[in-house]
């Protein structure tokens, strides 16, 4: 498995759920299909792919931002699933908002629930589904322990992040001085 064909996978389910009433669930049952349709280690790379995507969106600026369009509400698991929800809209979408959060600003994607931690297992579902057998664990991997990137303070973010601060009205507060990476 390529990023490519990740990708590919990624779109075609897109394509069919979409117009759906469900669209979320539809393109996660979509990918599943598409998933146990592919050789046991096609599926293993696919969930590699998707682990190292997540990770590469585990940065300071997207804390930032997912902060910002959520508020207080933003907690880890909030981070968690848009980090989900962002690989589910596909490549282009995906490396335009890691590089630049700021560019989710006015973007007509950003309508509703960014939140969709489901797609992030889904190949190990598809693993269990095709073979019987849980997914080898991939001993190599280690998680990063903190976020990359520019270390990001709330009195940063509009600077950093002017167009969602402006578009979501985030009023800095005088006694707000943690970062928003301690609430995400």
């Amino acid at each position: 498995m390529d990023e490519t064909k990740f990708w590919s996978l990624i779109n075609e389910a897109t394509m069919a759920s979409m117009g759906r009433d469900d669209e979320k669930q539809e393109l996660l049952d979509e990918l599943q299909d598409l998933l146990e349709e592919l050789p046991p280690e096609e599926i293993v790379g696919f969930q590699r792919i998707m682990r190292d995507l997540y990770w590469k969106a585990y940065t300071y600026n997207l804390s930032g931002a997912i902060f910002v369009i959520l508020k207080e509400r933003c907690d880890e698991d909030d981070f968690h699933g848009f980090r989900g929800w962002l690989i589910s809209q596909g490549q282009q979408f995906f490396e335009q908002v890691v590089a630049d959060p700021d560019s989710m600003a006015g973007d007509e994607q950003m309508i509703d629930d960014l939140y969709l931690p489901d797609i992030l297992t889904l190949a190990e579902d598809a693993y269990v589904n095709a073979t019987g057998d849980d997914m080898p664990i991939d001993y190599d991997f280690v998680e990063p322990e903190d976020l990359s990137g520019e270390p990001l303070e709330l009195a940063d973010l509009p600077q950093r992040l002017p167009n969602l601060c402006s578009e979501y009205f985030f009023v800095l507060q005088p006694d707000e001085e943690e970062a928003p990476a301690e609430n995400t």
